[in-house]
């Protein structure tokens, strides 16, 4: 579908927020599509049409009710705004499932990562402290009636996990998909090793580009893949894309001891979040199988670094 049809069905489903006093601006045409929008009221934000047959209307409008009790609690993530009659998702025929959330104007920390030690080191303390405060804040909100995939062992290493078979990736070799797929069984025991149990609502997706910096703070968006899993994924989330960093160790470290000093319930620990990491890129190996072609080089992109992943860490299980 052209950017043209979509601005006209962009601003059709808008009327259902009061409209829009400019065209909408298509920013994202990937996963989700996601336009910029002026509402006549003056509110600026993000109108999103959810990629159909990712989730269910009931897991989106799940996604968007964490969202808005999250905002209510004045953790730093855009709130969904409701429709004219209340709702938080439009589903008209033949349109996907529509949501608006508030505008975060504000830009990727990639853009201010530093080469210098000392600012990294600051940005991922505040990064941990930034994950505490959404666990913390989470458990302070009733989720049992949500409807979200769980990022449990079968999510990650059962016969279909959440994001594909990451064993199948066209880009791998025979023998390298043998490794990947072995390794279903070798980290199979090591979930039951996690010492603190805290499972709840994750953001699953904390990967640079979905943490903001604006002058003042730091800001989550994107919750598109969130469910119910072991906090520690969103750490890993956190950490996967500077695995190459010649000073990860100390990167990781000012992570997790700042989250560990703001977590108000459990402490974690470098192998549980390295064992994350790890199935991290496994997750994605498989994500990437269905979203380009097999000749795009991002298929080997992700392979590569779930093979990397198991070789940095894999020792640390094997020994123990």
């Amino acid at each position: 579908m052209n950017e043209e049809t979509l601005i006209m069905q962009a601003t059709d489903v808008a009327r259902e927020w009061g409209g829009v006093s400019t065209h909408p601006r298509l920013i994202k045409n990937r996963e989700n599509i996601v336009f910029e929008v002026l509402l006549n009221s003056g509110g600026r934000g993000a109108l999103r049409f959810h990629r159909p047959g990712y989730q269910t209307s009931a897991a989106i409008n799940s996604e968007l009710l964490w969202m808005e009790a999250l905002a209510k609690h004045n953790f730093p993530c855009p709130a969904p705004i409701r429709t004219l009659h209340g709702n938080l998702t439009i589903d008209l025929k033949k349109r996907p499932t529509t949501s608006l959330i508030s505008w975060i104007d504000a830009h990727e920390i990639g853009a201010v990562i530093s080469d210098t030690l000392e600012d990294n080191i600051s940005l991922f303390s505040d990064i941990g402290r930034l994950i505490a405060e959404l666990h913390n804040v989470t458990d302070q909100i009733e989720t049992k009636t949500f409807k979200r995939n769980s990022w449990n062992e079968v999510g990650f290493i059962g016969d279909n996990p959440l994001w594909g078979k990451f064993w199948e990736n066209p880009s791998l070799t025979a023998t390298e998909a043998e490794l990947l797929n072995k390794m279903r069984k070798t980290l199979r025991p090591y979930f039951n090793s996690i010492t603190n149990k805290d499972f709840g609502l994750i953001h699953a997706d904390l990967l640079q580009e979905n943490i903001l910096k604006d002058a003042n703070q730091l800001w989550v968006i994107d919750f598109d893949d969130s469910g119910f899993g072991f906090r520690e994924y969103d750490l890993a989330s956190a950490l996967i894309q500077h695995i190459d960093n010649p000073r990860f160790l100390e990167i990781q470290s000012a992570l997790i001891e700042s989250y560990n000093d703001n977590r108000a319930k459990f402490d974690t620990n470098p192998r549980a979040v390295n064992l994350f990491i790890m199935l991290r890129s496994l997750a994605s190996c498989g994500w990437i199988s269905s979203r380009v072609p097999i000749t795009d080089e991002r298929q080997r992109f992700h392979a590569n670094r779930a093979l990397k992943c198991i070789e940095k860490f894999i020792s640390e299980f094997l020994n123990n």
